[in-house]
């Protein structure tokens, strides 16, 4: 009969007494777990009470009936029912707990979670026994994970990705370069490396595995800007025999060429730029600036119109205006290149050497 009337029950317009939804929901929770999950999602939170519904005993029941739907409800209630009382009830089954502490970790995707943080050795375990696919990214957003423990564990399961990374986040940066030399994963040496961002590690990289030929082949394969190809090269041991060097070799080459090419390209259109913006400036420096009839020389207070029939005058883009020998005589002329004279306005250089004097001033008071 409940499960009748179950649509026609009100949530607003009107809503009833909280004791009514609890009684329905504990009804639904016992006989029906499917109907009570579809509920506490239609259902607004603030209609019911979760701990009058939800007892200790009834968690395994709602995760062992569909897991996703039973951890939106636990996480959404985190709250009301602690993490430790999910775990402590999901104990007997690990596949489960990490089901519920993996939704619980990564449902805000863009923070650092702390809620069940007290877990996260845990979860490293479940992860590397149970779904190792996800175990990467949660050591590099969690930070609430013993080093030593998951370093053991990693180590345990041959999980070496995950092994170079918790050397990393150890600072341990010889130990895992030295690692995936040893276990010749040539291409997550690289892309480690590439991450450190150190010349001198490439050095080593090159350094310490130039005696394993399978090592030395993959280098050769993946060479690029980071490395010298002919530094690689000069290094290898004479007589060393190496799997695909042709192969390999006439890659470089074809990459160089490709690299080449591309820089010529490059070169020639920075040079169309170059010119095009020169034309551009030439032409802008050429333009005719007003000068209004009662301007004056900045230095000497004569008017210009009056006095330019017998003066040269300068008038510079910050409608500063002077004669000739007055800016002469304030600071002087350099011949350019193309023969002229080279003038600098002697109010905005002025004021320029003012404002760094003061700001000078400001970092001394400071310290």
């Amino acid at each position: 009969m409940l499960q009748a009337i179950v649509p026609k029950i009100p949530i607003s317009n009107p809503r009833l007494t909280k004791m009514i939804y609890e009684m329905v929901l504990r009804y639904f929770l016992d006989i029906d777990p499917a109907i009570f999950l579809k509920l506490i999602d239609l259902w607004p939170q603030d209609i019911y009470f979760v701990p009058a519904i939800i007892n200790e005993n009834v968690i395994w029941s709602l995760m062992g009936y569909d897991p996703q739907k039973a951890t939106d409800f636990l996480i959404n209630n985190v709250s009301r029912i602690r993490v430790s009382t999910v775990m402590d009830k999901l104990e007997s089954y690990p596949k489960l707990q990490l089901v519920y502490l993996h939704n619980l970790f990564f449902h805000k995707r863009d923070q650092v979670n702390q809620e069940g943080k007290e877990y996260h050795n845990k979860q490293i375990e479940l992860y590397a026994t149970y779904d190792r696919d996800h175990l990467y990214e949660f050591l590099e957003k969690s930070i609430y994970w013993d080093l030593d423990r998951a370093l053991e564990v990693c180590s345990s399961k041959e999980l070496w990705r995950e092994v170079v990374f918790i050397y990393g986040r150890m600072g341990s940066i010889p130990e895992a370069l030295k690692f995936m030399i040893e276990k010749g994963d040539v291409k997550q040496a690289i892309e480690f490396v590439q991450k450190q961002n150190d010349q001198l590690l490439w050095d080593e990289l090159i350094s310490k595995s130039i005696r394993n030929p399978v090592f030395v082949s993959g280098l050769l394969e993946n060479v690029g800007t980071h490395i010298n190809p002919l530094k690689l090269i000069e290094k290898i041991p004479k007589g060393m025999e190496i799997i695909g060097l042709r192969y390999r070799l006439v890659k470089i080459i074809n990459d160089y060429l490709l690299q080449t090419s591309l820089s010529q390209g490059c070169c020639e259109v920075l040079k169309a730029d170059v010119i095009t913006l020169s034309h551009r400036l030439y032409k802008g420096n050429r333009r005719a600036i007003r000068v209004e009839q009662d301007a004056r020389c900045t230095s000497s207070n004569v008017s210009i119109i009056s006095a330019s029939k017998k003066k040269n005058v300068v008038v510079f883009f910050c409608n500063h205006i002077f004669f000739e020998d007055e800016l002469i005589k304030l600071s002087g002329a350099q011949n350019n290149m193309m023969g002229g004279k080279q003038y600098v306005c002697p109010t905005c250089k002025q004021n320029a050497e003012n404002n760094n004097l003061s700001e000078k001033k400001t970092k001394v008071g400071q310290k």
